[in-house]
């Protein structure tokens, strides 16, 4: 692992309930385009590092855990 490595982790989905590429596009349209390849529920940032390199993985959703 590269010295001074930097991760970011939380949940593999966003915390929002409507399609994140909509609503960045509604409130960033200036980034309506990069959005739009945004899985409905992806992460605005990626744990992809911290999987590759420490092997960790969320086990957890918000969607699960605040269940209303």
């Amino acid at each position: 692992m590269p010295n001074g490595s930097t991760f970011f982790v939380g949940a593999s989905d966003s915390l929002a309930r409507g399609e994140l590429g909509d609503l960045i596009a509604r409130y960033r349209p200036e980034l309506a385009a990069t959005a739009g390849s945004l899985r409905a529920d992806a992460a605005v940032f990626s744990s992809h590092q911290a999987e590759q390199l420490l092997g960790w993985t969320p086990k957890r959703s918000w969607r699960t855990e605040l269940v209303s």
